[in-house]
């Protein structure tokens, strides 16, 4: 015999579930109030030597670290110039992710900020469909003797540790994961990743080798339809671009009083 709900019983649990979810909502509002109301009383106010750089002969440069904001609210340095004995000036700031790069042309002091950033280039690209990629049942055990998509295959040993391994992208379903060998040179170890590219069951594809902390064999895949995936041969390259910049006539510097920097924590 078949039990039906009533329309009441429905609406008892929508209520159950409604005032469940306004106490979650609560405690969530309450959470965050309190972490705002902490934050008021953070001191984000510091000033921590961080150096001197002589940029002409009895010119300096001194950087403070002014505001600490910690992760969350990040980090702000402040430079002033000075002979250490007549004057000293502020003469600019930098942030988290950029640089104060400061110079004497002449006589003309430049301050400059630059931000630097890494952009991609794709040195190669393969395309496989789904039914392709099933004929790939790559492992860390066959890997030394596998050929990959990208490259070739510098593994000189099949020394693995099986914990050493780890995933980079999810989507859809599919994987890149690597597994590190580490291989005896004679005069020390090679650690190189084995990355893959797989659905944890159907298949595993050996896409290429990478070296820990270099910027070339970088290694994506991207699905295009049902069927097809792209697979991209990567590598990053570091620039700089100049946000801000200001000049500063040095004979006007000069004039300026011997300030105080920020005032040290005692």
């Amino acid at each position: 015999m078949k039990k039906y709900i009533s329309i009441k019983d429905i609406i008892k649990k929508v209520q159950i579930i409604f005032n469940k979810s306004r106490v979650m909502t609560k405690i969530i509002m309450t959470f965050f109030s309190v972490l705002f109301f902490l934050g008021c009383f953070y001191d984000t106010e510091c000033c921590d030597y961080i150096g001197t750089r002589e940029i002409a002969d009895g010119l300096y440069v001194e950087k403070y670290r002014t505001y600490c904001g910690g992760v969350y609210g990040g980090n702000a340095i402040t430079s002033y110039i000075t002979d250490s004995l007549t004057f000293r000036q502020k003469i600019g700031y930098e942030y988290d992710h950029d640089h104060l790069s400061v110079e004497l042309k002449g006589e003309i002091v430049e301050a400059y900020n630059i931000e630097f950033f890494y952009s991609e280039e794709i040195i190669e690209q393969k395309t496989f469909t789904k039914k392709e990629l099933f004929q790939f049942q790559h492992t860390a055990k066959n890997c030394i003797n596998t050929t990959p998509i990208f490259g070739i295959n510098s593994l000189k040993c099949d020394n693995y540790n099986p914990s050493h391994v780890g995933c980079y992208q999810r989507e859809n379903g599919y994987y890149v994961t690597y597994t590190q060998f580490t291989c005896d040179t004679g005069g020390g170890y090679d650690c190189l990743n084995a990355v893959f590219f797989t659905d944890s069951l159907n298949f595993s594809a050996f896409i290429g080798i990478y070296l820990p902390g270099k910027r070339e064999n970088i290694y994506r895949v991207e699905q295009e339809g049902k069927e097809n995936f792209i697979f991209y041969n990567i590598t990053t390259r570091q620039e700089a671009d100049t946000i801000r910049r200001a000049s500063f006539p040095l004979a006007e510097l000069r004039k300026g009083k011997l300030i105080e920097v920020c005032n040290p924590k005692k």
